[in-house]
């Protein structure tokens, strides 16, 4: 069985297995995931992918899934999801950072503690003390799962919620 069918770049057909599948663009099935990748960051820990990654939140108005890959993605400056402010609502809503795996263990945790591979947020310590992320609300249905917060002993905060509600984080 052919699942994909491919002509040129950006066409072409998609088929997912099973019984009750249909048929869709190669073009619509990516566009299911926004990887800050997509925007041009490198996640190698020396550049940075601030600009990137904030343009990959901010490509999604009406919320979704901001994919990183794993790497160490280097900031500079505070990543904002949501544009409210006092009682104006955020039109972006439900907008969730997602990093793949699971983050690594820190350096001196507990012995038996492993780490496994994962995505590494790193603040760069030239910056100062600012948040690394900031839920800037009123908003509803943030997340952020995945992602190792490194704020090089100088973010002032790994999250920083402004009118927030229905967020969740997890393994950070």
């Amino acid at each position: 069985d052919t699942v994909a069918t491919l002509t040129t770049v950006g066409s072409g057909n998609f088929l997912q297995s099973g019984t009750g599948a249909v048929t869709r663009t190669m073009q619509n099935k990516v566009r299911e995931i926004i990887s800050v990748k997509d925007f041009g960051a490198v996640g190698d820990g020396v550049t940075n992918d601030t600009t990137a990654i904030q343009n990959a939140i901010n490509s999604l108005p009406t919320g979704g899934d901001v994919y990183f890959p794993v790497g160490i993605y280097k900031i500079n400056n505070t990543l904002v999801l949501g544009n409210g402010s006092g009682s104006t609502f955020s039109t972006q809503q439900g907008i969730h950072l997602v990093g793949a795996g699971s983050p690594p263990m820190p350096v001196g945790m507990q012995a038996g503690f492993t780490g496994i591979g994962g995505a590494h947020l790193l603040w760069d310590t030239a910056a100062g003390a600012l948040s690394m992320i900031r839920i800037q609300g009123p908003l509803n249905g943030w997340g952020v799962s995945n992602l190792y917060l490194d704020g090089g002993s100088v973010a002032a905060r790994g999250i920083d919620c402004e009118d927030s509600a229905f967020g969740r984080s997890a393994n950070l």
